[in-house]
């Protein structure tokens, strides 16, 4: 009985053993080439050398993170965010990194252009065609009017706010105006 028992208190002593391990906070501040705080950049510790996470975080507003892990092993710390160059750093014993300066990644991109075939320009004024547009499919007129630039459908009837007398654009068969303002014309 006296072996039974030394035999329990020796598991429990040696399993609070690894739990009496010392751990290193890994501690540091992300910033861009011209030294501004990068904020929400991913930071990421694994262990080597089998790369396994041991802990991760994301930066905070300031830049600055802090990460735990068990103290006596080296480290490989990966920073990275959209728009800059992947960091990566072995770290051993050190806690305190500094500054960590990512650098941009820039892409000259060939030229693109834009080209809309939607609106045409009138001397009566804009012609829009939406026959054959995948946004016009399954749609009611009333709804296609929202797609127009320029027209505000907060409320009933639709109000066009880049002309200078403020027409209104309603779905039934005469338009009403504000006034102040000049009747506009239906259109066909």
């Amino acid at each position: 009985m006296k072996t039974f028992i030394t035999s329990i208190a020796l598991m429990i002593l040696l399993t609070a053993i690894p739990a009496a391990a010392q751990n290193i906070t890994v501690t540091g501040k992300v910033t861009d080439t011209r030294r501004e705080p990068v904020p929400f950049a991913s930071v990421v510790l694994r262990s080597l050398p089998d790369s396994a996470v041991v802990a991760g975080s994301m930066t905070g507003d300031d830049g600055g993170f802090s990460l735990s892990a068990p103290e006596g092993s080296s480290y490989l710390l990966t920073v990275s965010f959209i728009g800059y160059l992947t960091h990566e750093q072995v770290c051993g014993t050190s806690s305190d990194l500094g500054d960590i300066v990512l650098a941009d990644d820039v892409q000259m991109l060939e030229e693109a252009v834009v080209v809309a075939h939607r609106v045409e320009h009138r001397p009566n004024g804009y012609h829009i065609n939406l026959r054959n547009d995948p946004i016009a499919k399954g749609r009611q007129a009333t709804e296609m009017l929202s797609f127009l630039p320029g027209v505000s459908t907060d409320d009933e009837p639709y109000r066009y706010s880049r002309a200078p007398h403020t027409p209104y654009i309603s779905t039934a068969s005469r338009s009403r105006t504000t006034p102040n303002s000049r009747p506009s014309r239906p259109r066909r």
